[in-house]
């Protein structure tokens, strides 16, 4: 576990009695039990059978809820158990639901949660999953327990099978099913030898051998009418129910029954209880104590019980608040460990960021999502002050440490290991006390590719808006700048004027021109407005931007501008490779255009497990601040011939995609344009 630093808490204080009055009972209780042991010595011999009866009588009773907390005890293992193996097969079952699971994933989880054996079946039986492939050589469920149940009975969502036999091998297991939303059953099992074993251990068996093994115990023995049933060492034989008046009455009493009588040529002292263990057939429990010692204990009975009394009131006062102070300390200490363990197993985990640290801004907390975020290791920072280890980032603190308030800030940017983060940061301040320091917990959301999403959501929505608008716009103006073409045309060809003929010609072509130049722009805005629908391909990604590279070069040569690329492994991207292309040659035109004579533009491209990333670089003369929200604009432009719609179509094309495309630019250092699109299987 890594170390987390917890809040103290205040401890309760104890009243305790005045040592004085303390000490005046104790005495008054020795005096009491002196003077009862002075005027029992009489009958010091009845007394010393009377605790032999009460000892055989507490050992038959601990002999029964020995018995049965044994019984308890297991069947509370195994409910724990089967609800551990539950647990991880309601999990395994969700996984499974949400995705299709590979035999990788059942190893880990099984060596993970140390299970020996995890199957997977379908609706029809066939086992399809296995964290132990080529074990068993079944592939289908022919099982001699009851988990057909769970596939024939729709109400029966788990089942604990519990123990069985190995099938296949030597061994026992415990087992547990689960049915699947998929259809069929998960089942998992777990190597119970060790918990079979522990049941003997714990078993009646085991604690009439332990009883029998003590000193002064001559023997225990269970029995009922038919014979032994359960013995200590070195009984062969006994005297049996039937011919002893005597173990009938005490078979057929409530009541134990006491008596002294003859075992091994030599006199025991036996009490017989009537008992029920396992069965409901009856049963009898006989405890022989040896009398050897009866004589010389009540011949020392009045000594030995005026020491025994004053001895077991200082060891019982001593021993009683010993034992009761230690139950409570390990209660306390296994709940602040499980208290522990939980909070920390739920901080580590935590998808968000979470720091610690006390006033004195030392690190006491740094969980796994912090480790990502930052690519720092927990081991080198924990200790360590957050303004060594996370230097601009402490800053953010200053305020909620000064004024002992708590922070929330829902939209920051931060440069963390030279990339450039969104993050929400929420600042909580614990208060322990006036004499205690407080302590600073950070959680940290990387927000970085939701708000890249929704940027580009509204960018999408805003350029569907203006492309709505354009192509109304451009239906009105269209039926009008036609009839003005077709008049201008009329007026061209069928009309001669008797003065300033070529004057006449030259405004009549000027108007024909530009109404088609106007006609091409509305051409545009039409498609702009519904675009055609994309025509996926294979594309090879180095090919298309070769194509690119060539059509783009005589307008570079002729500024003198460099056209560089870098693209090496990239996979096939299925796209429409035409409007792709098009997409790219406006990107790189738009950049030989911000260059001066000796720059250049360079075409990166690389992929991970997700995306194709294409980066269109320039070391041109940049982008105003104040321009680079509005670039992606319909009919925003800063050339005098431009029409607006180049970046709005390219915005577009890569948005068809699925994919997002940024922008980064600082005037007189260049632009960067950053485009992501998801590689299709």
């Amino acid at each position: 576990m890594k170390a987390y630093y917890y809040p103290k808490q205040p401890l309760q204080r104890r009243s305790y009695l005045d040592h004085k009055i303390i000490i005046t009972l104790f005495v008054i209780l020795g005096l009491l039990l002196i003077l009862f042991a002075v005027l029992e010595i009489k009958g010091s011999k009845n007394e010393l059978l009377h605790v032999m009866h009460e000892q055989s009588t507490a050992m038959m009773t601990a002999l029964q809820k020995g018995s049965e907390n044994a019984m308890t005890s297991f069947a509370l293992v195994e409910d724990l158990l089967a609800e551990k193996l539950l647990s991880n097969a309601r999990l395994l079952e969700r996984l499974d639901y949400i995705k299709s699971l590979s035999e990788k994933d059942i190893k880990e989880i099984a060596e993970q949660n140390n299970i020996f054996r995890i199957n997977v079946f379908d609706a029809a039986g066939n086992r399809i999953l296995t964290n132990a492939p080529g074990r068993g050589g079944k592939d289908r469920m022919d099982q001699p327990f009851r988990i057909h149940e769970i596939l024939k009975d729709e109400t029966v969502d788990e089942l604990v099978l519990g123990f069985r036999q190995s099938r296949f091998g030597t061994g026992d297991r415990f087992a547990v099913a689960k049915r699947r939303r998929k259809g069929g059953v998960i089942i998992m099992n777990i190597n119970a030898a060790e918990m079979l074993a522990f049941r003997k251990t714990i078993g009646a068996g085991k604690l009439v051998t332990d009883i029998g093994n003590s000193d002064g115990i001559e023997y225990v023995v269970l029995q009922d009418s038919v014979g032994i049933l359960l013995a200590s060492q070195g009984v062969d034989s006994i005297r049996s129910i039937r011919d002893d008046a005597f173990l009938s009455r005490a078979l057929g009493s409530n009541l134990s029954q006491t008596r002294i009588t003859s075992f091994k040529d030599h006199h025991v002292y036996e009490v017989v209880q009537s008992v029920s263990f396992d069965s409901s057939a009856q049963e009898i429990l006989r405890i022989g104590l040896g009398t050897q010692h009866l004589q010389e204990s009540e011949s020392h009975a009045r000594t030995r019980t005026i020491l025994a009394s004053f001895a077991f009131l200082v060891i019982g006062v001593f021993v009683t608040n010993w034992f009761i102070g230690n139950q409570n300390y390990k209660t306390l200490q296994d709940t602040l460990n499980r208290m522990e363990t939980y909070t920390g197993s739920i901080l580590a985990n935590m998808t968000e960021a979470v720091i610690a640290m006390d006033y004195s801004e030392k690190i006491t907390l740094f969980n796994n999502a912090a480790e990502k975020l930052f690519q720092l290791k927990t081991e080198t920072v924990l200790g360590k002050n957050c303004s060594e280890m996370l230097s601009p980032f402490c800053k953010l603190f200053d305020k909620s440490k000064l004024n002992h308030k708590d922070d929330f800030r829902p939209n920051v940017k931060l440069k963390i290991n030279n990339k450039e983060k969104i993050v929400s940061i929420g600042i909580k301040v614990i208060k322990n006390g006036p004499e205690e320091e407080d302590i600073i917990f950070v959680v940290i959301k990387d927000i970085t590719e939701q708000k890249k999403l929704e940027e580009n959501l509204s960018r999408k929505d805003q350029i569907t808006a203006m492309g709505y608008l354009a192509s109304g716009v451009a239906h009105e103006i269209r039926n009008p700048l036609n009839a003005i073409s077709i008049i201008s045309q009329r007026f061209k060809n069928e009309f001669a004027p008797q003065t300033d003929r070529d004057e006449y010609l030259q405004l009549a072509t000027t108007v024909v021109n530009e109404s088609k130049r106007i006609n091409h722009i509305i051409q545009q805005f039409l498609q702009f407005a519904k675009p055609e629908k994309l025509i996926k391909t294979k594309v090879n990604l180095m090919h298309l931007i070769n194509d690119v590279i060539i059509v783009s070069k005589q307008k570079a040569e002729q500024k003198a501008v460099i056209i560089k690329q870098k693209c090496e492994n990239v996979p096939a991207l299925v796209a429409d490779g035409d409007k792709l292309k098009q997409a790219l040659l406006n990107l790189v035109q738009n950049g030989i255009d911000a260059c001066a004579a000796g720059q250049y533009v360079e075409i990166n491209c690389f992929a991970d497990a997700k995306y194709i990333h294409i980066h269109i670089i320039d070391n041109g003369k940049g982008i105003p601040e104040k321009n680079l929200d509005k670039i992606f604009n319909l009919y925003f432009t800063t050339r005098e011939e431009g029409t607006g719609l180049g970046l709005s179509i390219v915005q577009q094309i890569i948005t068809l995609h699925n994919g997002t495309i940024q922008v980064k630019s600082k005037p007189g250092k260049g632009t960067t344009f950053q485009i992501q699109i998801p590689i299709e299987e």
